[in-house]
């Protein structure tokens, strides 16, 4: 892909629409987004005003974006001042580099609607398909990224090597927030206790252990926002009318010190007593190795993370099902140096073997994905108390099809 090409201009005054009929609406702004689109792009929207928060994701095709209205509900107070920013992700490569932003702020006029004239400028980054090329920084080397998606054009970055110096450097997390074609869902739990698809493609239940807990929020790496907070009182059952493909799930993760000495189930689309392709559970195990267990209509395969997961710090986590199964950690492919991981019965003590290959198409499992607890253990399609809850936080969660 050649280099995108995008200008910025930041608007510091808002227009009032004219028509009669924007006028008799309530409350709401048109944002107008401006630039070269001449690249496959995905935008997000996000519209701030009193204490309130909107995000928008869109799609689209072409070279231009039609207007967006939003609107303000609840009405913003008289003289508030409006922000809207704008960012551009690629959807050339699988993790949706943010490729462009632009932002402008203003006096809201409280009735009727406004427009935000925003034009979009460009982060210098060339986008191929599976990575991306950073500017030499320094008069150091270029640097080849592909966010440990696996792809041949990893660099040895992905292993958390500097290429200018072959030195250590330890892992630089980021809020995994792109939205591409391929995006099946995406949660940043920003807007807790409501829990918000930012696609609109999935629908959540939050089953609450006592009834009537809300979703807590924990504090999440810089630049984040907030997290949602796991500690054993609740799951949240995520699905989709036409069932949900999942070929890849990106997410940060925290494991807190506390919880039951038994394997903890993180994030789970299983059921019991079934031989569907597909299926997966991602467990914690007593010494806080990660285990992912996926499996076709014969077999099962466990993927163990090379070395414990620190915990209470955050980790960058991928889990690949389709078309064969992969484990990361901070972009690192985990390439079964761990044998065995104790994972079942009282304390871990009934281990499993570590490694194995399997192919799965990603649209063979229509189960809801369970988000803090494992699933694996429950008939499919039963709201019954999901099993071995998950002692931790979890932040943009991100699942694509391919």
């Amino acid at each position: 892909m050649g280099r995108l090409c995008l200008l910025v201009v930041l608007l510091v005054s808002l227009v009032r629409c004219t028509s009669e009929a924007c006028r008799d609406e309530a409350s709401s702004v048109e944002v107008v987004i401006t630039g070269d689109f001449n690249a496959a792009v995905s935008v997000a929207i996000v519209v701030e005003y009193d204490e309130v928060t909107r995000t928008v994701p869109i799609n689209f095709e072409g070279t231009s974006l039609p207007p967006q209205r939003i609107g303000l509900i609840p009405a913003p107070t008289p003289g508030t001042e409006l922000r809207v920013t704008v960012d551009a992700f690629s959807r050339v490569d699988a993790r949706g580099t943010r490729v462009a932003h632009g932002e402008m702020s203003s006096t809201l006029t409280p009735d009727g609607c406004n427009v935000a004239q925003v034009r979009l400028e460009s982060l210098d980054v060339v986008v191929r398909d599976g990575g991306v090329v950073e500017a030499p920084r320094d008069g150091g080397v270029e640097e080849v990224r592909d966010g440990g998606d696996g792809d041949g054009d990893a660099g040895v970055r992905d292993a958390g090597m500097d290429p200018r110096d072959a030195g250590e450097e330890p892992p630089v997390l980021s809020c995994v927030t792109g939205i591409t074609r391929d995006t099946t869902l995406l949660y940043d739990f920003d807007g807790l206790p409501m829990l918000e698809d930012l696609t609109q493609q999935t629908k959540v239940r939050w089953l609450a252990n006592p009834d009537g807990v809300q979703p807590q929020s924990h504090e999440s790496i810089p630049d984040c926002g907030t997290a949602l907070d796991l500690g054993g009182y609740g799951v949240a059952m995520i699905a989709a009318a036409d069932g949900l493909a999942i070929a890849s799930l990106d997410f940060l993760l925290h494991m807190h010190e506390q919880g039951p000495d038994e394997m903890q189930g993180i994030v789970s689309r299983d059921a019991t007593g079934q031989a569907e392709p597909g299926h997966f559970t991602l467990f914690r195990s007593c010494d806080d190795h990660l285990v992912l267990r996926v499996q076709d209509t014969v077999n099962s395969v466990y993927l163990c993370t090379d070395a414990p997961v620190p915990a209470e710090s955050w980790a960058h986590v991928r889990i690949v099902v389709s078309p064969e199964p992969q484990l990361y950690v901070d972009g690192a492919l985990q390439t079964q140096q761990t044998e065995q991981v104790g994972l079942y019965g009282a304390s871990c003590t009934e281990p499993v073997s570590c490694g194995g290959t399997l192919q799965l198409d990603a649209f063979g499992n229509s189960l809801p994905l369970v988000v803090g607890a494992s699933a694996h253990e429950v008939a499919a399609g039963s709201e019954a108390q999901f099993t071995r809850p998950f002692y931790g936080a979890i932040d943009h969660l991100n699942a694509r099809s391919r």
